[in-house]
């Protein structure tokens, strides 16, 4: 029996006071199916959630007491503060995911499954989609079209998922990617980076799949060892969680509202929960269960797999393939929906976005999948698709993967994750063990930025001393500057810098991506037994947010309980006077942990001052500006006197430092994209007047080669005159130097093949670029746009190759040759 793919559904959507039902009735025939609209008698399901409110904790320099939330416009100068909460709307209900009710008969048990895993030949493993003898172009996954039984089979899984609002985006810098050469296909299944199809049954736990299969992903790939990590403690320990193993979070506590622990979810608030420890165990010492249970408390922190970094990310293709091309999985939201699911070829695209129901990994891509192969209700115009892994077992789709196109519109809270078997500082100090990334500070810009602090009493050595080697950070954006200080033996518990600063300055760092980060301290600091410690983060730019607890009354799918005491975390808009988070007028505390190890040896102290909860900063005080607005460039951490190193340097080994770590050589700032090779990202001097990118740089004994500058590198850098690109600089990003208003000269070396969209937008009129590479093959776009009488200087042998390349984007420059 023949299956007509482009008549299997109509859906339409009618508007009715901002809510969006969706007429959906469906009558099966023999054939086909048939969409019956009858006016006066219209069955309305599916009735999603209406997208998140939000509105951000908010600074202002008012001084006065008052509980209004600012404008997101307005700055904040001095340490006047008023807060309100970036949260969900407390009014929108969001429907419980009930992800796979009729998926046990569904999807037969995978025992008789042959194993996917393997890349052999001889078995039916998913792979790049290839083009069909058929005169369609349809790659049927049978090699045939299905008949009725088989699609319904397949489409079971789907036709029972309620639709809820994903979590706000973060603010990715999507241009970030836009310079990389990829390939046509890559399969990370192929290469052996990813773990077996699973079977969630009759559970809403995709999301713990996803996520647990984006860890044993990162163990294959970065430890090359074999897990298979437990989606049920995550799950139950999520909904069920215990106090940490230092009992600083006694009563931090996450509640489902409508369903047990097999309740829906998403990766990225799982991803704060992974950040406690608190798993991820194997399958075997938490098997699965199909049906609720009651596990014991012991097995809360029994963790196999140590989640390291969460990196969270918008949707684009670009980006999608550079996180896959780095970590092997990315765990998505999408909206699935029976309609757009064309069963005899695996393939799926939702033409609409703002809801989701489903938590799917992608494992790779085919830019020549067919868009023949996908339902004509889903409107695909363009070839290319993405491998994902799906829940359903290995009976499902195509040995238990679907391919998604590249245009679903649904597609959204990408995370990717990295993970470690053993972990070098094992004690992980933390306040917020009930954050779930719905919660970020602060809402309005602040002038000359501002300082976070959380101050933790050092006792996981029970009498010894430790060390802390690593600091982990939670922001909602891209390319986040932090200065980092740590000060120990605090006299003052209410006072984040009342010890002695463990580094002459502070550190510099810059967290690439947004989401959950390690830092790796090159000189870690010795903390002694019993005394209190402090983590001071200065964010420099004040339009930076950063991630929070706070207890939430939300009555979507969960609620979170934030058990915040005083002296435990603060913030600061001088670096002088601090403010207590947990004070009742803020109740949250910041997402900024602390990793130490135990050492062997011991130091008596004298103890430090204990806590005085009485003693509590003055609210909203009238204080001055810390430095004058006009130079912001010129704000520094207010960490004086400084001091000398409390423990010594220990030079690294001459080896390449790991991907995403920055440095600062000079005032230029540059990231590890890969080994021994460097991105320059920036300047540490916004007045900088002129700027020479150098070929190589060298950073603790190891040279790198500079082969790219980043996106936005420069932008707005209003100062700049004068550039100088080093020869093995092959890319310039979207943006590098918008709106540098006095750029008049830029010399750009032998190694150059692509400039990206923007990147000399609104320089100075009658700019003078010269290019002395003869690789040069990609001008994204407009090389002169918004600027006048620009002149660019190439090569002679390469004159009449260039002008065409140049004339395609741009009529009015001037082109000479040299």
């Amino acid at each position: 029996m023949c299956y007509d793919k482009r008549n299997n559904f109509s859906i339409h959507s009618i508007v009715i006071n901002q809510e969006v039902f969706m007429i959906h009735h469906k009558q099966h025939g023999k054939k086909r199916t048939l969409v019956l609209l009858l006016a006066g008698s219209v069955l309305f399901t599916n009735i999603p959630v209406s997208a998140n409110a939000v509105s951000d904790i908010e600074l202002s320099a008012d001084e006065s007491a008052s509980d209004e939330t600012a404008n997101t416009g307005n700055t904040a100068t001095n340490d006047a503060v008023d807060i309100s909460i970036d949260s969900i709307d407390e009014n929108t209900a969001s429907s419980t995911v009930d992800d796979s009710s009729e998926l046990q008969s569904a999807a037969p048990d995978d025992s008789t499954s042959s194993d996917d895993f393997s890349s052999d030949d001889d078995e039916a493993v998913f792979s790049s989609g290839s083009e069909s003898p058929n005169s369609e172009n349809i790659d049927y996954i049978l090699g045939r079209p299905m008949t009725d039984e088989e699609r319904q089979a397949q489409l079971a899984p789907l036709q029972n998922l309620d639709a809820f609002a994903p979590e706000p985006e973060v603010d990715s810098n999507i241009g970030i990617a836009s310079y990389a050469l990829y390939p046509g296909t890559y399969n990370a299944n192929e290469e052996r980076f990813v773990t077996e199809v699973k079977n969630q049954r009759n559970t809403s736990l995709c999301w713990a799949f996803s996520l647990a299969s984006n860890l044993e992903t990162s163990l294959l790939t970065r430890e090359q060892k074999y897990y298979d990590l437990s989606e049920e403690q995550l799950a139950y320990f999520w909904a069920n969680r215990v106090n940490d193993p230092l009992g600083n979070t006694p009563n931090d506590k996450i509640t489902r509202t409508q369903s047990d622990y097999h309740g829906t979810g998403n990766g990225r608030v799982a991803s704060f929960f992974l950040s406690t420890w608190s798993g991820m165990t194997t399958e075997e010492k938490v098997p699965f269960q199909s049906s609720a249970v009651t596990w014991p408390d012991s097995l809360a922190y029994d963790t196999s797999a140590y989640m390291e970094d969460a990196i969270f990310s918008q949707y684009t293709v670009d980006r999608t393939k550079q996180l896959l091309m780095e970590y092997n999985s990315v765990s998505a939201m999408i909206y699935m929906l029976d309609n757009y699911y064309y069963p005899d070829t695996a393939s799926y695209s939702c033409p609409q976005s703002g809801l989701v129901n489903h938590a799917v990994t992608i494992v790779g891509w085919d830019d020549t999948y067919s868009k023949e192969n996908f339902p004509s209700a889903s409107g695909v115009n363009n070839d290319g698709a993405w491998i994902v892994k799906n829940s359903y077992g290995k009976n499902w789709g195509k040995n238990g993967y679907f391919y998604l196109s590249y245009e679903d519109k649904s597609i959204t809270n990408l995370v990717s994750n990295t993970a470690m078997t053993t972990p070098a500082y094992p004690n992980n100090y933390f306040y917020d063990g009930a954050a779930a990334g719905t919660f970020t500070f602060p809402g309005t810009t602040i002038n000359n930025g501002y300082y976070v602090s959380n101050i933790f009493k050092a006792t996981a050595g029970n009498g010894k001393d430790e060390e802390l080697g690593e600091i982990v950070t939670a922001v909602p954006q891209d390319n986040t500057d932090f200065q980092i200080q740590v000060y120990t033996d605090l006299k003052n518990t209410s006072d984040p810098t009342s010890g002695t600063p463990a580094y002459a300055e502070s550190v510099d760092y810059t967290q690439p991506l947004a989401g959950i980060h390690t830092i790796h301290l090159n000189t870690p600091v010795k903390i002694p037994q019993g005394t209190f410690y402090s983590v001071v983060i200065r964010i420099p730019d004040g339009s930076n947010k950063f991630y929070v607890e706070k207890t939430t009354t939300s009555t979507s799918w969960f609620t979170a309980t934030a058990g915040i005491d005083p002296d435990q975390s603060f913030f600061s808009t001088s670096g002088k006077k601090w403010y207590d988070a947990g004070n009742h007028q803020y109740n949250c505390c910041f997402s900024v942990k602390a990793h130490t190890k135990t050492l062997d040896s011991s130091t008596v102290v004298t103890p430090s001052v204990e806590p005085t909860p009485d003693a509590k900063p003055t609210v909203n005080p009238e204080v001055q500006p810390s430095v004058s607005p006009d130079s912001p460039s010129e704000v520094t951490p207010i960490i004086t006197p400084k001091a000398v190193p409390t423990s010594t340097p220990t030079p690294a080994p001459p080896s390449s430092a790991r991907v995403n770590t920055s440095f600062r050589v000079g005032n230029l700032k540059y990231r590890v994209t890969a080994n021994q090779v460097v991105t320059c990202y920036g300047t540490t001097n916004s007045r900088v007047t002129k700027i020479s990118i150098p070929s190589t740089v060298r950073y603790n004994g190891v040279t790198y080669r500079v082969t790219s500058i980043w996106a936005n590198a420069f932008k707005k850098k209003s100062r700049l005159t004068t550039v100088s690109i080093g020869h093995n600089v092959s890319v310039i990003g979207k943006n590098a130097f918008y709106k540098c208003k006095k750029l008049k000269k830029v010399t750009i070396g032998t190694g150059l093949t692509q400039i990206n969209p923007g990147a000399f937008r609104g320089v100075k009129k009658g700019c003078t670029i010269t290019i002395k590479s003869l690789k040069l093959k990609k001008i994204s776009s407009r090389i002169d746009q918004s600027v006048s009488r620009m002149t660019v200087r190439v090569p002679k042998r390469k004159y009449t190759a260039y002008k065409k390349l140049l004339r395609k984007k741009s009529k009015t420059v001037i082109i000479k040759k040299y």
